[in-house]
């Protein structure tokens, strides 16, 4: 399934994904465990979705065909 997302949606989940490790850090060096496990976890699911993003796949594969062509 292809999502469809602009790159400006994808950069502010990457900073969102990255404002969560910090914050995780944060709580961490507090020893406040059970939130930086909370707050690592979605920060790394925000990190893994912005570079696993197969956005426009189907264009680009198209648009490649063509060239090739």
């Amino acid at each position: 399934m292809e999502q469809n997302l602009s790159e400006k949606e994808r950069k502010q989940r990457l900073l969102g994904g990255l404002i969560f490790e910090t914050l995780a850090l944060t709580a961490l060096l507090r020893s406040n465990t059970s939130l930086a496990i909370v707050l690592g976890v979605a920060g790394l699911g925000l990190v893994f979705n912005y570079f696993t993003c197969f956005c426009g796949t189907k264009k680009a594969i198209k648009s490649l065909k063509s060239r090739l062509r």
